[in-house]
């Protein structure tokens, strides 16, 4: 099925309060995560409730991918699901792989 790679407009910038990635409903194949270089903290990835307990830390200039790595063409992502948590004006790049028609 074919695919196409987005970026989310504006950088999520994080906050000292958890926050969704979107607060619209973005189903998507796989999320890339890149915290920016120039951050002063760790952002915290996870669900409603992250914090620096139970996230998934990612440092200034780091990077993550969430998928599904067993192909599985049901299964999406919601970005509105995803939160994260960090130091306040820290940013947040936010890139998406969506399923197209053909």
């Amino acid at each position: 099925m074919p695919a196409q790679l987005t970026t989310l407009e504006p950088e999520v910038t994080i906050t000292a309060v958890a926050a969704a990635l979107s607060s619209s409903n973005i189903l998507a194949q796989s999320i890339i995560l890149v915290a920016d270089s120039t951050n002063t903290g760790t952002a915290y990835i996870g669900g409603s409730d992250v914090n620096a307990d139970n996230g998934i830390p990612l440092a200034a200039g780091g990077s993550l991918v969430l998928s599904d790595d067993k192909g599985h063409s049901n299964l999406d992502i919601d970005l509105n699901e995803i939160y994260v948590i960090g130091t306040a004006n820290d940013l947040l790049r936010v890139n998406y792989i969506v399923r197209t028609s053909q």
